[in-house]
């Protein structure tokens, strides 16, 4: 698993000026805090072969729990997030945000992208660009589905 975290570290480096994701813990302690002028990066590749997630079995509900009760000094973003599924081996990673289109509430919504173009689509995000991703060709909705890897799935049709 190591692997494709580093590749997914790898290629979001290369969609945007500066590292974006941060592994972080169970741990809200060892997560990046706030600093009055100064932005926290996100961490580089490679990881430890070592390192592991303490966020695997969780339904992508838990963790934005956990993301919503983080204390107000930990420099986390509090609406966007992303996951590693099974299919984070092939690339792609689910980008998932909380709240509606004004980040007001605790609804869930999530897309799928390749790692290269979620940093890209963080980093460039205006108001309302996440809704547009969900107008689909010629209407449709679109259909996402997190892969959790036990048998269990996640899906949104947006």
């Amino acid at each position: 698993m190591y692997q494709t975290i580093n590749h997914v570290l790898e290629e979001a480096a290369h969609g945007a000026a500066a590292p974006l994701l941060w592994l972080t813990t169970e741990r809200y302690e060892e997560a990046p805090k706030k600093k009055e002028r100064k932005a926290n990066l996100g961490q580089e590749p490679p990881i430890s072969v070592n390192r592991t997630s303490p966020f695997i079995g969780w339904k992508v509900e838990h963790v934005a729990k956990w993301l919503q009760e983080k204390p107000e000094t930990v420099d986390l973003d509090s609406h966007h997030f992303a996951i590693l599924d099974m299919k984070a081996t092939e690339g792609s990673v689910v980008v998932c945000k909380i709240g509606d289109e004004d980040l007001q509430g605790d609804s869930l919504s999530f897309v799928r992208k390749s790692a290269r173009h979620m940093a890209s689509f963080l980093n460039g995000m205006e108001p309302y660009t996440w809704e547009e991703q969900f107008e689909g060709v010629r209407g449709r909705k679109r259909h996402v589905e997190i892969d959790y890897g036990d048998g269990g799935k996640s899906t949104r049709t947006e």
